[in-house]
């Protein structure tokens, strides 16, 4: 059975921002020394999936950027979304583009914007996933916890799955908690941060399409029929296509929370969801005082702060300690680093106030 990947490369990163915006997404900007983090994650693929196996589905405004920074990806893997929908009509898309080239394949679903260690762990538990989703499963990859994380969702792991690869059922998703819950989550050991990574057979998620988002899954079987008579034809159709389907929602809570198909596979490898600027930090080197620096900056008695000069202004801290500085053309961000998950309640304040430009 084949293995086709699916990036999600369409959200807009609000909580990096003033750096991540809607022209210039987190996932598209060299935070890693000089590679994006779609470029990682396509990287990691390579002892996986030829590049010919490796799609995107972005934003339609990204995609000639998507197909710029990877060159080896065809270019007619690279969908763009009209608008977002959330990762359900994202997935449900990837499914007919997928389904009419390969529709016995097994699909796996990683979103752009994660970095994971080490590569060679990572693929180990890719390929034990995929036997699980030969097996007609819907998996998803839990990370154990390292501590008590309240900006990510849980899965309660139930029993060991006979015949999947190490597999273990999935007892229930549990939505971000307080601190006190996710203390009491990482004391259990029962407990995985939910990844949103993912992989099925594309019968078997068109199946849960059909079974708990039907009007989705209608508009899915369009999609899918376009697809296979002719793709440039379903890039023309996808602005009524998306129209039709309604509400957006995740695929978390449209389908793999109604499931009872659904499979975890505990992750080996190291892993970070770079949703913050505090994730960010956490992922990247520091110095010797435990900052975090990209661009000009001076310091004296700061330690363990987050700095990023886009523009090459110099950026002095005297005194500061677990700050995020993020110093952008038009716009200045400083906040504790413990209430970096808050940032997009800045975005909505400049949206609501009709400042689009800065978005």
């Amino acid at each position: 059975m084949n293995v086709q990947v699916v990036i999600l490369a369409g959200g807009w990163g609000t909580r990096l921002w003033p750096a991540s915006r809607r022209a210039r997404p987190k996932q598209l900007l060299p935070l890693l020394d000089g590679a994006s983090l779609l470029q990682a994650t396509a990287a990691r693929l390579d002892p996986i999936v030829p590049p010919q196996h490796v799609h995107v589905v972005t934003h339609a405004s990204h995609v000639s950027e998507v197909r710029r920074q990877l060159p080896e990806v065809p270019p007619g893997n690279v969908v763009g979304e009209p608008q977002p929908m959330g990762t359900a009509a994202a997935i449900g898309l990837a499914t007919a583009v997928v389904g009419a080239r390969d529709p016995e394949a097994v699909m796996l679903v990683l979103p752009a914007d994660h970095l994971i260690r080490p590569t060679e762990a990572f693929a180990a538990d890719v390929r034990r996933a995929e036997a699980a989703a030969a097996g007609g499963l819907l998996v998803t990859f839990g990370v154990p916890p390292t501590h008590a994380e309240t900006g990510y969702g849980y899965i309660e792991l139930g029993a060991p799955l006979p015949g999947a690869a190490g597999a273990r059922r999935v007892a229930r998703f549990v939505e971000k908690p307080d601190t006190a819950t996710a203390e009491r989550y990482v004391r259990a050991g029962t407990y995985v941060w939910n990844s949103g990574m993912f992989a099925w057979s594309i019968r078997a998620i068109r199946a849960a399409l059909e079974a708990h988002m039907p009007r989705l899954a209608a508009v899915v079987a369009q999609m899918d029929h376009i697809a296979r008579g002719n793709a440039d034809a379903l890039a023309a159709r996808l602005p009524e296509l998306y129209e039709a389907v309604g509400e957006a929602t995740t695929i978390d809570y449209g389908v793999m929370e109604r499931s009872s198909n659904v499979a975890c596979v505990p992750a080996t490898f190291e892993w970070n969801d770079i949703g913050s600027w505090s994730a960010l930090a956490r992922a990247l080197q520091t110095d010797a005082a435990g900052n975090t620096v990209r661009g000009a900056h001076v310091s004296h008695d700061s330690r363990g702060n987050l700095v990023l000069s886009e523009g090459g202004r110099m950026v002095a801290t005297l005194g500061l300690t677990d700050l995020v500085i993020v110093d952008t053309a038009d716009a200045l961000l400083v906040c504790p680093k413990d209430r970096a998950q808050d940032v997009k309640a800045i975005v909505d304040a400049l949206r609501a106030g009709g400042m689009d430009d800065l978005l």
